[in-house]
């Protein structure tokens, strides 16, 4: 049997040099020039919950934009981690806007040539508001990246934008990149959340999406539907379909992971998901004061698992496809009020199952 996963996200910097409306860190904190010492890194990765031998760990180096920190920080972070948690994973999220060769290098040395990287079609601009600049970059460098011998996880904010240019939009970026593996994650404004924070009585934020869940998985569908036999061909792997057509779990981010991940602050502050890390009600503590392990004990924290393991997905036990699905990603809604589909993205396993044919799958419907 293998081991349980705990999740490490190290936000080396909140501070960003790509500007996105909808980000879940606000413009004060990613106009800082933040770098989290090393004391708070040492701190947790030697903290009894990430040192368990029960449970294998994986570190993540994310922002903002991580390589603002430099090559010499960001190296003296992984020797660091490598050192206490020396059978650990790394990884790392980039914007991919700047793709400096020595962070293509570090990926090599540290990353197992893999990395991860987030994607719209619209709604992603320069610092300076340029959408087409930031187009003309992004994919330069992921095929930079891809030429380098680099696996680079695309993971595309599925935004209204995004939706209403259509799959064959998606479909050229794809064709013109080379890149084989893209995920798909809910569009979420951020921004308009934090004008006016609300909370559920667990804690858990109350978020809206961009778009429906309906027309999230309909997009999805539809790209199967048009471009699957073409993606086979080109060895593309779209998460949400490998996983229903191949029985899997879902892919989505967070789907009942709460009680094993943290995220760290350059200033200390902590909080579960990644997603919380502007958001002060999610804080769960801070390692100026605390250790890993008293967070974990917060009350706070174990309401949201309480929200999240048992409350939130009462009406997802009797559905065929919850020991997959599990109710979709924790820090969303199960449903979105608007349309019938649910977070877990019922739509498409239901349509994976039993109407498509099987490009992926040669062959034939059931």
């Amino acid at each position: 049997m293998s081991k349980l996963t705990r999740i490490l996200f190290l936000n080396v910097t909140r501070q960003c040099n790509v500007n996105c409306p909808r980000c879940y860190l606000t413009e004060e904190v990613r106009n800082k020039k933040e770098l989290l010492p090393l004391e708070f890194i040492e701190k947790a990765i030697t903290d009894p919950f990430f040192q368990d031998p029960n449970y294998e760990s994986v570190v993540i180096f994310e922002g903002g934009e991580l390589s603002l920190i430099g090559e010499k920080n960001l190296r003296n972070m992984l020797e660091l981690v490598k050192s206490k948690l020396p059978n650990c994973r790394t990884t790392m999220v980039a914007n991919c806007y700047s793709l400096p060769d020595w962070l293509i290098k570090i990926c090599h040395e540290y990353m197992g040539s893999e990395f991860e990287t987030t994607y719209a079609l619209d709604k992603k601009y320069s610092l300076t508001g340029d959408a087409e600049l930031y187009q003309k970059r992004f994919k330069q460098n992921i095929k930079k990246a891809h030429e380098a011998g680099i696996t680079v996880v695309v993971n595309v904010e599925l935004n209204k934008e995004t939706i209403d240019l259509g799959v064959d939009a998606l479909m050229e970026v794809i064709r013109e990149t080379k890149i084989q593996c893209w995920e798909f994650d809910h569009s979420i404004d951020f921004q308009e959340f934090m004008k006016d924070p609300r909370f559920n009585m667990y804690g858990s934020p109350l978020v809206e999406t961009t778009t429906t869940y309906e027309e999230f998985s309909d997009y999805i569908i539809e790209l199967a539907e048009v471009h699957g036999k073409e993606m086979q061909a080109l060895g593309i792997q779209i998460g949400a379909i490998q996983q229903a057509i191949y029985n899997e779990e879902s892919i989505f981010f967070n789907v009942k992971n709460t009680a094993n991940m943290l995220s760290i602050n350059a200033d200390g502050t902590c909080t579960t998901d990644v997603l919380y890390s502007d958001v002060p009600r999610m804080f769960i503590g801070n390692l100026n004061v605390q250790t890993v392990s008293e967070m974990m004990q917060s009350k706070s924290r174990k309401m949201l698992l309480r929200w999240e393991n048992s409350v939130r997905v009462k009406e997802c036990i009797g559905c065929e496809f919850y020991n997959k699905c599990k109710g979709g990603p924790s820090y969303m809604p199960l449903f979105d009020g608007l349309s019938a589909e649910c977070a877990g993205a019922k739509k498409i396993w239901t349509y994976m199952r039993d109407i498509y044919d099987g490009d992926y799958r040669q062959q034939q419907r059931r």
